[in-house]
């Protein structure tokens, strides 16, 4: 006779280790970390997660093309060069309109 879900849990509960005690030194965790759902993993599949896990071990934050292994696009500073000639002469012109505008006040 197979024992009730409640029994089962109860008695897995004795068994692991508390989820305070268990994650006390984690900075973060995650959803499979705490739902304990590795344990339908591969063993390939652990190796890969924790091989990518130990490389941001040190890091106080990492974003998320990172962790997933995506390239993150690089900034082109030449067009940050036409930006700031763009912006230039937009504020030229504008203060040249208020020089004009204050003039005509002016009369």
């Amino acid at each position: 006779v197979a024992a009730a879900p409640k029994v089962e849990a109860l008695n897995r509960a004795k068994s692991e280790p508390s989820e305070m005690a268990k994650f006390a030194n984690k900075k973060g965790i995650s959803s499979e970390d705490y739902f304990h759902e590795q344990d339908s993993d591969s063993a390939q599949a652990r190796m890969v997660r924790d091989n990518r896990n130990e490389k941001f071990s040190g890091a106080g934050a990492i974003s998320s093309s990172s962790y997933f292994g995506k390239e993150e696009p690089e900034d082109n500073f030449d067009d940050w060069a036409g930006m700031a000639t763009v912006a230039r002469s937009g504020l030229s012109k504008g203060a040249g309109m208020i020089s004009e505008y204050i003039a005509k006040v002016r009369d």
